[in-house]
């Protein structure tokens, strides 16, 4: 499992969560509910954060498949 680094900003009844990896410096962003747990809120970041890692990783592929 990756390192991930968070940032949580509360806007009212609302709360901002960033999902960095710093490793690729890719980040995901959500909003959502500040009543919720830190740790749901956490997971919802990661798992946007995950799926944006594997979207760039199939481009990577697909722009080295084409230029071959």
């Amino acid at each position: 499992m990756r390192e991930v680094l968070f940032e949580f900003v509360p806007r009212g009844r609302h709360v901002k969560v960033s999902a960095l990896d710093p490793q690729t410096f890719t980040e995901a962003v959500i909003v959502g509910d500040a009543r919720q747990d830190v740790e749901v809120l956490k997971a919802v970041a990661t798992k946007k954060l995950y799926y944006l890692l594997a979207k760039q990783r199939r481009e990577r592929q697909g722009r080295a498949g084409k230029s071959s």
